[in-house]
């Protein structure tokens, strides 16, 4: 089944007009949006709600490591700081093994 152009371009507008729905209903001081690219649909739309005055943090990069330093700040009811704990999230797997490996030898 191929997908063509026009396609994608309709369900990325329909995914974007769903966020909005979701973030008018959602956003309030203290609330954060996680979005997986700089420049995305979901990034795009939800920095169009900031400079229409909504009120909530805006993060691009998303991943998980990021998503549970910000959940475990709340129920630690500390600062949360989703950019460090994304970065140190990141890992070079194979180099890492290659280590281990250089270890047990």
């Amino acid at each position: 089944m191929d997908i063509s152009w026009w396609q994608i371009l309709l369900l990325t507008l329909y995914a974007g007009y769903q966020i909005l729905d979701e973030l008018e209903i959602n956003s309030s001081a203290g609330s954060a949006v996680f979005a997986d690219l700089y420049g995305g649909t979901p990034c795009n739309v939800a920095a169009k709600m900031l400079l229409s005055g909504s009120n909530f943090k805006l993060y691009t990069g998303m991943n998980m490591a990021m998503i549970i330093d910000y959940l475990n700040a709340a129920l630690l009811d500390t600062k949360p700081d989703p950019i460090k704990g994304g970065t140190q999230g990141i890992c070079d797997v194979n180099a890492s093994l290659q280590k281990l490996d250089g270890e047990d030898e």
